[in-house]
């Protein structure tokens, strides 16, 4: 998703001193001194490339055991008489259950077959063969936790590990789609990881949408899952273009994908485009050589989110037209500012 944004919405924010900056480089004629853009075998020629992938085949299975905890709830039966009775044991905060003839019994950090042994050695005082069995009714100190764009983020209680495909399905799945109403981002499937301790597990939830099993690892009980909000990436293109302004992408732009985005440039636009990059305190202008790009002889780069993009006029010469053709639009943002902090004032 692109969205683009009026030119005269820029001047009211600090892109209006980069703005500043581009016209003062370029309009001193010293177009043909400044660093070509990109530098011959740069890293900026080449499309992004998702990161190497983590090897899933080890969490593809498990050995895990549930180990009770302060809080976690067990359900006893048993038969007396030929009658069944069941009682609920809640393990309490010395981790241990009180059970009918058994007494109390430790069972925190205990799998379910090393309680039901100990409550079956204490049974064996009244019955010679006691005709019990217990299970986990509640969970309460086990939990997966679903962070980010999900439609239902929160804590889950699992005893036992489920597959990351049914965890999302807990979750209600993750968000694809932006919500400009709600306010809601997309998920960045590429970001997204599980965390275990101290163990950062990355997954592809992209391919696992799409139906990949070799994504789907096992999420234990304890295990974080995050699903970050896929950034909004910003860049300027002001000039010679049909709609200059502010585009917004939620991806890396291609330099002819900026240039397509605002409707692609006009017949007066120059052979030569001006790339600002880095921070508004300690910009550097670069030129890039678009005609020759378009010629075969030089590669168009990838931009970076931040980049100011500048295409002159064929006829812009000198540094007196420069002037006269800024000028009045930072009288009017000028203007327009002050007549924005005289309200604030008045308002007070």
């Amino acid at each position: 998703m692109t969205t683009i944004y009026p030119q005269s919405f820029i001047f009211f924010r600090p892109w209006r001193t980069l703005f500043f900056l581009v016209f003062l480089f370029f309009g001193t004629g010293c177009r043909s001194s400044l660093p070509l853009y990109p530098p011959a075998k740069s890293a900026v020629l080449i499309a992004p490339i998702a990161a190497k992938r983590q090897d899933m085949r080890p969490y593809l299975t498990h050995d895990y055991i549930f180990r009770g905890g302060v809080g976690d709830q067990l359900q006893l039966n048993w038969w007396e008489a030929e009658q069944m009775k069941q009682v609920v044991l809640q393990i309490g905060a010395d981790g241990a259950i009180t059970a009918p003839l058994a007494g109390r019994v430790q069972a925190q950090g205990k799998a379910l077959f090393e309680i039901e042994a100990s409550l079956r050695k204490r049974f064996q005082q009244y019955y010679q063969e006691p005709q019990m069995t217990l299970q986990w009714k509640q969970i309460l100190s086990a939990q997966m936790t679903v962070l980010g764009c999900v439609r239902r983020p929160g804590s889950y209680a699992q005893a036992s590990p489920v597959r990351l495909s049914a965890l999302l399905a807990m979750a209600g799945g993750v968000r694809l789609v932006v919500d400009e109403v709600q306010g809601k981002q997309s998920a960045d499937l590429e970001k997204s990881f599980v965390r275990r301790g101290e163990q950062l597990i990355t997954p592809d939830i992209s391919s696992l949408l799409r139906g990949s099993l070799h994504e789907d690892i096992w999420i234990l009980p304890g295990d974080h899952v995050f699903v970050p909000a896929r950034e909004r990436m910003q860049y300027i293109i002001l000039g010679e273009v049909s709609k200059p302004g502010r585009v917004v992408s939620l991806r890396r732009l291609h330099l002819f994908e900026l240039i397509a985005t605002v409707g692609g440039m006009k017949e007066s636009a120059g052979p030569d485009l001006i790339l600002i990059k880095g921070s508004i305190a300690k910009p550097t202008a670069y030129r890039v050589p678009y005609r020759a790009i378009l010629a075969g002889k030089a590669q168009a780069p990838w931009l970076e989110p931040g980049d100011v993009l500048y295409v002159p006029p064929s006829d812009l010469a000198s540094f007196e037209r420069v002037m006269r053709r800024i000028m009045p639009l930072f009288s009017l943002a000028f203007s327009s500012a002050q007549t924005a902090f005289g309200a604030a004032i008045l308002a007070r």
